[in-house]
């Protein structure tokens, strides 16, 4: 299965016809979709599958031509980390230091929208939402580590943060005016799908 994935995330990663690169980011998510479903099966646990199902349809939208297709594919991304936070803070209770990581993105958030080269536009409340709850949603899932120890927690948090990059990287590539927006897309999506195979591998372990 992780042969496939590769695959598929090579062809995503050099496909250059845009009509038809949808399709090789599909499969490629879909597959990390299948690898927890995979696992879940196997060791009779699903919690995770709703947050991969919602990363694929942010993937998804964001991969369409629609007119708002980032502010869907940012709403299934969402709806993916507060999954994640609901389900974590079942495994343990709140603490100060859960909104340290979400508090800095805020602040970097303001700081970095006022630089000339950024123009998040409309999109600057909603980024402070999804800032937000993503990184409470990183936070979590490495306190569940510190709290826990195993090595399916330690994937799940390492996958986390990778996501966390990929996200980073995303705000850069869509908004910030450079001349390295390619190179950003590749490390994007390199960050994003060896985070979501991480998060979804962690269900097997």
């Amino acid at each position: 299965m992780i042969i496939i994935y590769m695959l598929f995330l090579i062809l995503a990663l050099y496909h250059r016809n845009k009509n038809t690169y949808i399709y090789f980011k599909a499969l490629t998510s879909f597959t990390f979709v299948a690898i927890g479903t995979y696992h879940g099966y196997c060791n009779e646990n699903y919690v995770l599958i709703p947050a991969l199902i919602g990363f694929f349809i942010g993937d998804i939208m964001l991969a369409t031509k629609m007119r708002r297709s980032f502010l869907y594919g940012m709403g299934g991304f969402f709806l993916a980390d507060v999954w994640l936070v609901y389900i974590m803070y079942h495994l343990r209770a709140v603490t100060i230091y859960d909104f340290i990581l979400p508090a800095l993105v805020i602040i970097f958030v303001n700081v970095i929208s006022r630089n000339p080269k950024m123009h998040l536009g409309h999109y600057k409340k909603p980024m402070y939402g999804y800032g937000f709850i993503l990184s409470l949603a990183v936070s979590n899932s490495v306190a569940c580590y510190l709290l826990y120890g195993t090595k399916s927690y330690l994937f799940l948090a390492v996958g986390m943060v990778f996501y966390f990059v990929s996200d980073f990287l995303l705000m850069f590539q869509y908004f910030y005016k450079t001349k390295y927006r390619d190179q950003l897309k590749i490390a994007k999506m390199l960050f994003y799908f060896i985070g979501t195979y991480l998060i979804a591998y962690s269900i097997g372990i």
